[in-house]
């Protein structure tokens, strides 16, 4: 018995070097996702971008980021939302460049997007006011005091998931691009009202496009046709005045490279000319064909390898031949057609390019990465978020996952197991955000982990000196097992979920610590213990056992009673008197 005692001594202090150098076992993958394909994503829930080919998921660029107008003047003139407000910049004579004008510009106002008037110094904004709220604001410029002022009667408050924001040239007259709780595109047009003075809704041009994954639209000038983007393509929405209603017309429907480019969210329509993003160069530019109805891509070159532009803009009223674009690092470049060289071959203008000064802002403030929800066979009451992640600076992600298929969260932290209300239908959520809009996270993997917390399979492995009533062969998990006064049951128990201690209350008040089989940092480990019957114990006399597992988040306890049943002695055994 002594030999026996020692051996389980000898393996406790093995075990603890084994733990040492030994790498904590893994529990099940619940989620694994690199992002090389959809298959894993909630497209409804998430509006982050999920890019297949960077195998990342990221903010979205904001899509109207840069806004054009010839206002006061015949020049190229540019509204950009910034990290202090939104900046207007105008053509400087004396030194022949854009520089920031203060008068037209705001100040103190996280702008996700502009428009503006082409006949008057007006800025159309979509504001972010935090925890989700948005709004349209009009700023005008008031003459008496030298600077714009918001003009409260333009102003809808309480908005939720704008995506992007469109104006008619020369009324007042905006258009919505938001996303449904369905992940659609709705289209909502605010008109001022002729009586009150006020911004409107027109019910008749507000509507659902049922387009999944909208990201922006834009106005045909002096029309109530719209553009649509989407990550599938681009769509056109044609008033029909008699019926009152849209008809999507499908002979425009762009849906090639351009259109289904994820890298931009913008596009810019004027009469008879759309421009949208290029994969490789600064744009794309469209023409209306009138014979067939439909838009088709010119050969459009660009003398500059700025790569692809963030946002885009024509120049309102020159059919094309102008237009502005916002690069990745900041910069403004304004292409102007050849006039030496006939065709679609643009020139960049050098004068009414930005190069310093200002600092736009290129991405949306928050957005979502959802996955889909994962059913376990087990209830999940542990999990481990893994991630690998490539962040700019001022920019952070929030981890949450829910137990009940996404109607609550818990916050998480990578890297460490947490403890959750206990599920198998498990949804993780990441809200990415981005503090100043220059910059945005991305997560390139994650892997979720999940497991719950258990002790079961509690058996009798091992009976010192049985009593004949024990018929059934060890290990066994029929009790009460029988042992003679003077002998010993040894019992395991497996337990699930990290445990860290397991210990046994026996029902005549003394206890123990059972022994691991694993090193406790182990999903799974599997736990020793065992009672010796007094050698006097009177026949009959039984033993209960309340045995309780531990980690650092919860415990479990599982219960035995009887355990074990003494039947005579070990006395009787040997046929000998013993004394203690």
């Amino acid at each position: 018995m002594e030999n026996r005692f020692a051996r389980i001594a000898l393996s406790v202090l093995f075990l603890a070097f084994f733990w040492f150098f030994s790498k904590t076992a893994n529990a099940a993958v619940l989620l694994d996702d690199s992002f090389q394909d959809l298959s894993q994503i909630d497209t409804k829930a998430t509006t982050s971008v999920v890019d297949t080919q960077k195998q990342e998921v990221r903010l979205p660029g904001l899509s109207n980021s840069l806004a054009t107008t010839t206002v006061g003047s015949n020049l190229p003139q540019y509204v950009v939302p910034t990290t202090t407000g939104i900046t207007w910049l105008s053509y400087d004579s004396s030194s022949q460049s854009m520089k920031p004008v203060a008068s037209y510009s705001v100040s103190g106002v996280t702008a996700l997007g502009v428009a503006v008037r082409q006949d008057s110094p007006s800025i159309w904004a979509l504001v972010d006011n935090g925890g989700g709220q948005q709004s349209i604001e009009r700023y005008d410029y008031d003459d008496g005091a030298g600077h714009m002022a918001e003009n409260p009667y333009l102003t809808v408050t309480g908005l939720q998931n704008v995506l992007s924001i469109t104006a008619q040239p020369n009324s007042n007259e905006v258009v919505t691009l938001s996303r449904s709780s369905n992940g659609t595109g709705v289209i909502t047009t605010y008109m001022e009202d002729a009586n009150t003075g006020q911004l409107v809704q027109v019910p008749m041009r507000s509507f659902d496009t049922g387009l999944a994954d909208p990201l922006s639209i834009s106005l045909i000038p002096n029309t109530p046709d719209v553009v649509v983007k989407t990550k599938s393509g681009v769509y056109f929405y044609v008033f029909d005045d008699a019926s009152g209603t849209y008809t999507q017309n499908p002979a425009m429907t762009i849906t090639d490279a351009n259109a289904k480019q994820v890298e931009s969210n913008s596009l810019s329509a004027d009469t008879g000319v759309l421009l949208l993003n290029n994969a490789t160069q600064p744009g794309a530019v469209y023409m209306k064909d009138d014979a067939s109805s439909s838009y088709q891509q010119v050969p459009a070159t660009f003398d500059q390898a700025l790569g692809n532009a963030v946002s885009v803009s024509l120049v309102q009223g020159t059919n094309g031949s102008q237009m502005a674009m916002l690069f990745p690092d900041g910069s403004i470049h304004l292409f102007a057609m050849d006039s030496a060289n006939p065709g679609f071959n643009y020139k960049d203008v050098p004068s009414f390019d930005v190069t310093g000064g200002i600092v736009p802002r290129l991405y949306a403030p928050s957005s979502i990465y959802q996955s889909v929800k994962i059913t376990t066979q087990d209830s999940i009451e542990l999990v481990r978020l893994t991630t690998q992640e490539q962040n700019d600076p001022n920019t952070s992600i929030q981890y949450e996952v829910s137990t009940d298929g996404g109607s609550t969260w818990q916050a998480i932290t990578p890297g460490s197991w947490a403890s959750v209300t206990p599920g198998s239908n498990i949804v993780l959520r990441a809200t990415e955000m981005s503090a100043d809009g220059t910059g945005t996270p991305r997560i390139k993997h994650v892997v979720l982990e999940g497991t719950y917390v258990s002790l079961k399979n509690l058996r009798a492995t091992q009976i010192f000196f049985p009593a004949p009533e024990q018929t059934n062969p060890v290990p066994t998990t029929n009790f009460p097992v029988f042992v003679r006064a003077g002998g010993q049951v040894e019992f395991m128990v497996d337990s699930t979920g990290f445990m860290q201690k397991v210990t046994v209350q026996f029902s005549d008040g003394t206890s123990m610590d059972m022994v691991p089989q694993q090193p406790t940092s182990n999903e799974t480990n599997t736990w020793v213990g065992w009672y010796k019957v007094d050698l006097n114990a009177p026949s009959d006399f039984s033993i209960g056992v309340q045995i309780t597992g531990k980690n650092p988040w919860k415990s479990v306890t599982i219960s035995q009673d009887p355990l074990l049943v003494v039947k005579n002695s070990v006395k009787q055994l040997l046929g000998v008197h013993l004394t203690e």
